[in-house]
């Protein structure tokens, strides 16, 4: 653990001379505690707060280093020399499990990532540019939570895209852990700050005074995909039906790719065999059955048996299912209820993937077309199972982007 610092007859002088450029720079007024030796934090008075603002010794020596670089990237981040702060979407008092969040730490030889609240980068610009307002409760610093980037060698800094790449990976990971929607936000005006003031009584929050820091490889963390952004917008929907059509979008876009390389990788096995196989009705009639297959899997109602059979275990994933749906499936498909295991015949899997891909379409298509003159199919899963199914779809989503994470770029979803 790193020794704390403390205001020293070493750094006192270097601390106020930053402190008054600061108050110039930023349009901040000088706060009425004064600086003294011992002193473990500085005090910060950013206009319109409720009240002032705390900031270790440390962290306010490493922020105000090199101040005069201070710029606003675009709408959402501000960069200090080796710091890189992206506003998330969402308020603080907005974000439930925020002491969890803000010691989830991702670090690898060039650069660390964490959640911070009451980001000080953030502030001074949003004083700077007159970001704030108590009468609309749009605060320059406290009401937001940052992404914190911070480069441990000024030669490493990356490129904008790859920044962006780099911190929608860390929100997908802790969204999907905390089952809590973190996209990229921006900030405040009145139009955006009003979106959140009807959830603020539902939020509880946690405390995170005695939570560990986790450290996390940046290597565990999955590579992005636009499929992130869309799992991300399902757990940001609070309506189940529509959050289950996001859910299923997900599966729309992989289908088709896994479709492709099943139907590539037996195509090339075909033509291997050339050198050794005469060209004859029978051989040529094999690969117009694969096209047909192909053409078949494109369908809309194959999409989600498409990714059953190729990307998910359905053992492990069988469980999260409503239990009037497990119960109906095994009647159907005759097995007992409670569970089933990886030693069932692979025809058995496979009727059950099917069963799961019915009730998957089924629904989807109830949702969709309710107002329309819909039949029902007797797959769809009823409206108070809806939640529950928004688990399971939610978990095979997940598997999804993971697939999507193994496989060569010529494939990969980007």
């Amino acid at each position: 653990m790193n020794e704390m610092i403390l205001v020293n007859e070493d750094n006192i002088d270097t601390i106020n001379d930053r402190l008054e450029k600061i108050y110039e720079s930023f349009s901040l007024d000088a706060s009425n505690v004064d600086i003294s030796i011992g002193d473990s934090k500085i005090t910060i008075a950013f206009p319109d707060e409720l009240d002032y603002i705390d900031y270790s010794i440390d962290d306010f020596l490493n922020y105000t280093e090199d101040i005069s670089s201070i710029s606003k990237v675009d709408d959402s981040t501000v960069r200090c020399s080796k710091f890189v702060q992206t506003i998330i979407d969402g308020a603080h008092p907005f974000i439930p499990n925020i002491g969890s969040l803000e010691k989830e730490v991702v670090e690898n030889e060039k650069y660390n990532i964490s959640i911070r609240s009451e980001p000080f980068l953030i502030g001074l610009i949003a004083t700077k540019d007159g970001l704030f307002d108590d009468d609309y409760g749009i605060f320059p610093c406290s009401e937001y939570t940052v992404i914190e980037l911070v480069y441990k060698e000024s030669g490493s800094i990356l490129e904008r895209e790859s920044e962006i790449g780099i911190i929608k990976e860390f929100l997908f990971y802790l969204s999907h852990k905390y089952s809590t929607p973190l996209q990229i936000g921006g900030f405040f005006d009145f139009e955006r700050r009003s979106v959140y003031d009807d959830f603020a009584d539902d939020i509880e929050q946690e405390e995170s005074e005695d939570i560990e820091v986790k450290n996390i490889s940046s290597q565990s963390l999955l590579r992005y995909s636009n499929l992130m952004d869309m799992y991300i917008e399902a757990l940001s929907v609070v309506n189940d039906e529509i959050r289950f059509l996001y859910y299923y979008k997900i599966i729309e876009h992989c289908s088709p790719i896994v479709s492709k390389m099943k139907a590539y990788e037996q195509l090339n096995r075909k033509l291997d065999m050339i050198p050794f196989n005469n060209r004859d009705y029978r051989y040529l009639d094999s690969i117009f059955q694969l096209t047909r297959e192909y053409d078949t899997s494109l369908r809309d109602s194959e999409l989600a048996m498409t990714v059953l059979i190729e990307c998910i275990d359905i053992v492990q994933l069988y469980e999260f299912l409503p239990d009037s749906l497990k119960k109906k499936l095994s009647k159907t498909y005759q097995y007992k209820n409670e569970a089933i295991k990886y030693d069932m015949e692979l025809v058995k899997l496979n009727q059950i993937k099917q069963g799961i891909s019915n009730i998957l379409y089924a629904t989807r298509n109830s949702i969709v077309h309710a107002k329309s003159n819909y039949t029902t199919t007797g797959d769809e899963c009823n409206s108070n199972d809806l939640k529950i199914l928004n688990t399971f779809i939610s978990k095979l989503c997940y598997c999804l982007i993971a697939w999507n994470n193994r496989q060569p770029e010529m494939f990969r979803i980007k």
